[in-house]
């Protein structure tokens, strides 16, 4: 049986991880929970995938005649398509998680009172110091935090923020802002690591003080994000200094 791969577009499917384990087509009626606990660490999204190996092994089952040159697509734009019964349209079993609107980082400093000092700072001295990354930390997560109320950042989203930062400031740690969580399987310490770095602990924080997201109910996004917005810029005096 032949597989192919087709090379996705630039499209955020952050829950399927399929194509970095090499899985394959006659890989699917050996894959056990665990294994699809790893490609899907959504419950709902592996529940539904779990059913659709069952169907297709099933069809498999019943089938009088398979061809050995049967050829399959799995295209993440569209669908997996197969010459057999398989056929899963992977827009509906993974769908696209939200992702917060793309911005430009230096544009966002210059644009603000606190963020201007970051970058005449970086300028003088080719550096941040703590204050600096707090203070820049602090203009980033206030700018999505309407988002993150409502939708929450994932882990892609961390990296693509850390990433705008060290592109802006090449003299930064991505790792300062964000580490991914490592797996007890893969830590040298024997136990999980969660994630970690000034963006993710600024966000917990925030959260954890303003108890936005239990009141979320409560209020509609309009006056939360009002606020919201009057809460942490009333903290932003205190970085003119």
């Amino acid at each position: 049986m032949l597989y192919r791969v087709a090379h996705p577009k630039k499209r955020k499917v952050s829950h399927l991880h399929i194509y970095e384990n090499g899985i394959e087509l006659n890989h699917l009626n050996i894959l056990n929970d665990e294994h699809l606990k790893e490609l899907c660490p959504l419950m709902g999204v592996r529940i539904d995938l779990k059913k659709k190996i069952n169907d297709h092994i099933e069809a498999q089952a019943t089938t009088e005649s398979v061809t050995t040159n049967e050829s399959v697509l799995i295209d993440v734009e569209d669908e997996i398509i197969c010459k057999g019964d398989l056929s899963i349209n992977l827009s509906e079993l993974f769908p696209l998680l939200p992702q917060f609107q793309d911005f430009d980082l230096k544009t966002l400093l210059e644009t603000s009172p606190c963020g201007k000092s970051i970058l005449q700072f970086y300028n003088t001295n080719g550096c941040l110091d703590t204050k600096r990354r707090n203070r820049l930390t602090d203009i980033i997560i206030r700018h999505l935090f309407t988002f993150i109320v409502n939708k929450r950042l994932t882990y892609d989203d961390y990296t693509i923020l850390s990433g705008k930062i060290i592109t802006l400031f090449p003299q930064e740690t991505a790792s300062t802002y964000f580490t991914r969580p490592i797996k007890k399987v893969d830590s040298h310490r024997g136990k999980s690591i969660a994630a970690k770095g000034k963006l993710i602990d600024r966000v917990r924080n925030l959260l954890f003080q303003s108890g936005e997201r239990k009141r979320k109910s409560e209020n509609n996004s309009e006056t939360l994000e009002i606020e919201t917005k009057k809460r942490i810029d009333s903290d932003c005096g205190m970085y003119h200094n």
